[in-house]
């Protein structure tokens, strides 16, 4: 069995618990999504190789069932009711829009990034998504892109 670090800190904000707006897994720690994929999807892990740019793993998945809600969606899928409640806050050091909203985009798809001794450097159901922009610089994905946060009814 492959062997992980999981760090204190960001890989966390994607589980239950977190107060932080984003995509959030079913599973209720890291480790429980790293053991069910190192064992669902042996070769993926077999495969990866580091980038060339900065030696992280960038590991796509699709499960067979839902793992969690993917909190981040176009602006394009919004409701005009919805996009009346978006907001802006902070993130990382970056602001973020945000919605709130009722519903749910559950989703099969989940990405892990590893550095090259397998410390989890992030890792969020949904898509492949690229880190926030900071300091102003422009992202044509978080131009269109909106993080969601539930409502509670």
């Amino acid at each position: 069995m492959i062997s992980f670090i999981i760090p204190p800190g960001h890989v966390w904000q994607h589980f239950p618990g977190s107060n932080k707006p984003g995509s959030v897994f079913y599973a209720q720690s890291p480790a429980e999504v790293l053991t069910a994929a190192a064992t669902s999807f042996p070769q993926i892990f077999k495969d990866a190789k580091p980038h060339p740019t900065d030696g992280r793993k960038r590991l796509s998945f699709i499960s067979a069932h839902d793992i969690g809600l993917c909190n981040v969606v176009a602006i394009s899928r919004l409701t005009a009711e919805e996009l009346e409640s978006m907001t802006q806050e902070e993130r990382d050091g970056a602001t973020v829009r945000t919605v709130h909203t009722a519903r749910t985009f559950p989703t099969r798809e989940f990405q892990i990034i590893l550095s090259n001794d397998n410390t989890v450097i992030t890792m969020f159901p949904g898509p492949m998504a690229p880190p926030l922009p900071k300091n102003g610089e422009q992202c044509p994905f978080w131009d269109s892109h909106v993080f969601v946060k539930p409502l509670t009814l």
